[in-house]
């Protein structure tokens, strides 16, 4: 069959080609002019039956058919990124996590060993950090991939329609050179590198090129416009692969253990007191009487709260350095809380020199020694005098550390009280003291008879305001004043207390916190070892005043610990550590906007070619806009372009026929041509 095939070809085109040593152009059809004869390569059939196939009923809108199906594919495959995206937001958002709003739910993330706070241009997912960026690269993945889907399978009746339009109104100057031909058909493909072609050849020299027509130029507007849309995804993807990392996110949730209770309240009976402070006694003072001595209300907690014994109370210092809280000396692990209790805020200053010290001696005997203090309002800020020996032991002091106090009963501080008197006038938890402290030879090393101050004739040391007698027994004075308060605190997962907010407490809740110091039934012990201990460590008369104020606010709250009754957080959150991805937000968004540009421009570009083809021609010069009608303009039977009603019907071959084969063939001055050859031709 295939003999008689060639022999038809030999008979239609007018030469034996067996005549020929190697492939060249001579199959050839009247077309093409060589030696005076015009040819072309494309190869005429026959049916089987020999004859030439029947034409086709032309449509109204064209031949080709199946663009509705084809336009729908390429609207379809540019929704791809869509799904991805939403698969990739819904499990963003389906597993993100949520940071917490309670008090002191400080949530954090580890990053190269370090805990840093939340950021807000992060998200937080209990997700695979790695899934998520897969995810993510297969839209970057897509976003190449449809460059050749928009361009020759959408954008292509916009350019097959500007076409026919110069074509048909007969604008040459819109119409491309078969050069620019080229190049558009290139672009159509949605070849990646071929906008440089369209570049290089946009820049040369005019005089070795025509003007680019509108059709070429719109063409690589829309290539550039797809290939940069698909680099902004590719770009967009990395940075979102370089910020997406795995995290340890320590987040806060609800404690609620019924047992955890670490605020602390007045009990029922202390708010029913209603005997006189002066004549009565507080609800947590237990009276002597029958050889018994006085004291308090659970002492034995008291004392181990002071010597930081005790299992369930300590008195803490808040971050801001002056307030003290009665708090729960531990809390569970990884818990942090928000409470109330109690505070006590103390602020003293150093006024020995202020109250003019002097020795006093009318002798040289040890009888006739005297070392007098005379503190004025004018001077010292409150009025207080007498001897510094006589004053310590009035107070019942003994040994070689001392103090005597004088609470005041009056809020300018010029009338001394007793201990009960001054405290009995305290209102909203505020009252005043002075502090008369005497310590032994030699503590403050500065003291010696070398600093002698000519006009106290004593000792002095300027630094921390300390005297010192001719025996070297040192002496200080102190002005101080105390505010208790009802406290809200927030305790830390490391035990420090943060943003105290404080009420004054009313002068009825003041009782049982004055009552142990007031009647001196307890807390004496603690304040001389803490006044011998601050004067030993205090670096100048600041340090002093400080440590003496954080000691006696220790001492008030701790003597009272034992009588205060639990009371549930007001909030408490605890920690839990585990492993999440941190997801930067802009660049999520980036992508997301990015790839839901492919959905809009394929509904676009597909409308506008349904909307296109319904113009006749449309469609037919479409699908000769590409490298199947080329090749078969090349090597096929001119008949098949006129009855194709399908891309592939334009080759022989679809169709069932017999068909050449593409070789390689000499043309003229010894170049290669390609050629369509029969079976069995040499």
């Amino acid at each position: 069959m295939a003999a008689g095939i060639n022999e038809q070809y030999r008979s239609l085109m007018g030469r034996d080609t067996r005549t020929d040593n190697s492939y060249s152009s001579s199959i050839r059809s009247p077309d093409q002019t060589r030696d005076g004869i015009r040819f072309t390569n494309q190869i005429p059939h026959t049916a089987q039956n020999g004859q030439a196939p029947e034409p086709v009923s032309t449509p109204p809108r064209g031949m080709m058919r199946g663009f509705k199906r084809e336009i729908i594919g390429g609207m379809v495959l540019m929704f791809l990124p869509l799904p991805l995206m939403a698969v990739l937001v819904g499990l963003i958002y389906a597993n993100r996590e949520a940071s917490s709003t309670l008090p002191g739910s400080a949530d954090s993330i580890t990053i190269d060993g370090s805990d840093r706070p939340l950021d807000s241009n992060y998200y937080l997912v209990s997700y695979s950090a790695t899934r998520l960026a897969f995810i993510s690269s297969l839209a970057a993945t897509l976003a190449l991939a449809l460059v050749p889907v928009a361009m020759p399978l959408l954008y292509a009746y916009v350019a097959a329609s500007s076409l026919q339009n110069a074509s048909l109104l007969r604008q040459h100057d819109k119409l491309p050179s078969p050069f620019q031909f080229e190049l558009l058909l290139r672009m159509l493909a949605g070849g990646t590198l071929d906008i440089f072609l369209y570049l290089d050849y946009l820049f040369r020299r005019k005089r070795s090129r025509i003007a680019a027509v509108p059709l070429l130029n719109k063409a690589a507007m829309m290539l550039s416009f797809m290939l940069l849309l698909a680099l902004g995804v590719t770009i967009a993807d990395a940075f979102f692969h370089i910020k997406t990392i795995s995290v340890q996110y320590h987040s806060s949730v609800p404690y609620q253990q019924s047992d955890f209770l670490p605020g602390r309240r007045l009990p029922i009976e202390c708010w029913n007191d209603t005997d006189e402070f002066a004549t009565g006694y507080a609800c947590n003072y237990i009276p002597g009487g029958s050889g018994a001595a006085s004291s308090f209300t659970n002492s034995t907690e008291g004392y181990l709260t002071l010597g930081n014994q005790s299992t369930h109370n300590a008195v803490r210092l808040a971050d801001d350095g002056s307030t003290a809280i009665i708090v729960p000396p531990t809390s569970p692990n990884g818990v942090s809380f928000t409470a109330k209790s109690f505070a006590s805020s103390t602020t003293c200053e150093t006024v020995t020199k202020k109250c003019h010290p002097q020795s006093n001696a009318t002798g040289d005997c040890t009888a006739c020694q005297a070392w007098i203090f005379n503190c004025t309002k004018e001077d010292a800020g409150f009025v207080w005098l007498g001897d510094f020996g006589d004053t310590v032991s009035a107070a019942g002091a003994s040994g070689n550390v001392a103090y005597a106090i004088q609470y005041f009963n009056t809020s300018d501080r010029t009338t001394n009280g007793s201990d009960v008197g001054g405290l009995q006038n305290a209102t909203d938890g505020r009252f005043s003291f002075s502090l008369l402290f005497q310590l032994p030879r030699g503590l403050t090393p500065d003291l010696t008879n070398n600093n002698m101050d000519p006009d106290m004739d004593m000792a002095y040391d300027p630094i921390n305001d300390i005297v010192a007698n001719t025996y070297g027994i040192e002496y200080g004075i102190l002005l101080c004043e105390t505010q208790l308060s009802e406290a809200s605190y927030l305790a830390a997962l490391d035990g420090s207390i943060h943003a105290p907010v404080l009420t004054p407490m009313n002068t009825s809740a003041t009782k049982p916190f004055i009552q142990p110091l007031a009647r001196e039934v307890g807390g004496r012990e603690n304040l001389l070892t803490g006044i011998n201990l601050a004067a030993a460590n205090a670096v100048d008369r600041e340090d002093l005043a400080a440590q003496f104020a954080r000691l006696y606010d220790r001492t008030l709250l701790g003597l009272v610990a034992g009588l205060l009754p639990d009371r549930e957080p007001v909030g408490a959150v605890q920690q839990e550590t585990k492993q999440v991805a941190r997801v930067p937000i802009p660049e999520l968004m980036v992508l997301l906007v990015l790839n839901l540009l492919y959905p809009v421009i394929g509904v676009a570009l597909g409308v506008w070619a349904l909307l296109l083809c319904r113009k006749q021609g449309v469609r037919d010069v479409q699908a000769r806009l590409g490298m199947a009608a080329m090749v078969s303009a090349a090597f096929e039977d001119p008949a098949f372009n006129e009855s194709a009603a399908r891309v592939k019907e334009l080759y022989a071959e679809m169709r069932g026929l017999p068909t050449a084969r593409v070789a390689v063939g000499e043309g003229g001055g010894g170049s290669k041509v390609l050629v369509g050859v029969l079976e069995g031709e040499k």
